[in-house]
């Protein structure tokens, strides 16, 4: 069976795109550094990872690669009122910052788990701020991601 991993899942779009799955009975799992609140994410397994700091290999968790793996990425800056910087000006200047370090940490574990993951999808733009930094910080992209189809946020820009 798919297990479909939402990397932020935790996160708004996260919770939606989670509801609908669980929904619809497939597996879903949340990868988040918060955790997940209300009933609507019952069913959803869990794994608390903080994608600044902990480890590659410990992204997507050996418990959920019992078969192919769909990654969805949800990941970004949490938003002001929401746990994360204080106001816009600041959230706009973590967010230039953090959202390719956070894309770019999902990418480098789907490499790492490449055998499993059978798709990797942006699921918001503001996961992808600027895709020449992947180029020039020498983060590899699988084949299978065409990053030109990635759309890339106007954010802070």
């Amino acid at each position: 069976m798919t297990t479909y991993v939402l990397v932020g899942g935790c996160g708004f779009v996260g919770k939606i795109i989670a509801s609908h799955l669980l929904g619809k009975r497939y597996r879903v799992c949340l990868i988040d550094q918060i955790s997940p609140i209300g009933t609507e994410m019952e069913g959803a397994l869990f794994h608390r990872i903080d994608l600044l700091y902990d480890s590659i290999e410990s992204i997507l968790p050996q418990f959920i690669l019992d078969g192919p793996i769909v990654v969805l990425n949800c990941a970004m800056v949490c938003t002001p009122g929401n746990g994360g910087p204080a106001n816009d000006v600041e959230w706009n200047t973590q967010s230039q910052i953090k959202n390719p370090l956070l894309a770019g940490a999902v990418i480098q574990a789907c490499v790492y788990r490449r055998e499993y993951v059978l798709a990797l999808y942006y699921v918001s733009t503001l996961s992808v701020f600027d895709t020449d930094f992947y180029h020039t910080s020498g983060i590899q992209i699988p084949e299978f991601v065409d990053i030109r189809h990635c759309a890339t946020s106007g954010y802070g820009a």
